[in-house]
């Protein structure tokens, strides 16, 4: 197998297990929030915690370092698909290796020691955080696909709209429904 078609399936794999944790933390934590059983959302939050160093950091790692391998052995150009991916690969990672899995970890030691409450709170926090973050992956994909060029404005128009709408709802505060 040639060393391109295998930093490929390299790529593709460890990206999915990258996508496939935060998308399963945002789903799962996401539903159990709205069900009111936030003490659920706790034991997700806490398994991904336990995950996050073993499973998702290092094929988030991989994903970085198959797809810059690529991109230098594959001659790839700067287009608009490569520089505008940077900065969401950047943003997706740090908010993951930055937030997620310390918070994670941090809820987990809250809910040990008996603090729910606060245990709680953070994870309302966290999963905020993890839908930004799976956005911010699903534009990434989208742009990985179809590497489109700077004309290309019936893919770059809603992949930045997602984008903006995702910080958007990230930064709004959530307030109480009021009857």
């Amino acid at each position: 197998m040639e060393l391109s078609l295998a930093l490929k399936f390299v790529h593709v794999i460890s990206a999915l297990v990258w996508f496939g944790g935060g998308l399963g933390l945002a789903v799962l934590g996401t539903f159990f929030e709205r069900r009111g059983d936030l003490r659920t959302g706790v034991a997700v939050v806490t398994v991904i915690a336990v995950l996050g160093p073993v499973v998702f950091l290092p094929a988030s790692v991989l994903a970085l370092m198959s797809g810059a391998m690529l991109f230098v052995i594959g001659g790839l150009p700067w287009t608009a698909w490569t520089i505008l991916s940077l900065p969401l690969v950047a943003s997706a990672f740090g908010l993951g290796a930055g937030v997620v899995r310390p918070t994670g970890e941090r809820i987990a030691l809250l809910q040990e020691a008996g603090h729910e409450g606060i245990a709680i709170d953070m994870t309302r926090r966290v999963l905020r955080v993890a839908r930004l973050e799976t956005a911010l992956l699903v534009a990434i994909i989208v742009l990985m696909v179809a590497r489109p060029g700077w004309g290309e404005h019936d893919i770059l128009a809603p992949t930045g709209a997602l984008v903006i709408l995702a910080t958007l709802t990230f930064f709004m505060r959530r307030r109480p429904l009021t009857i």
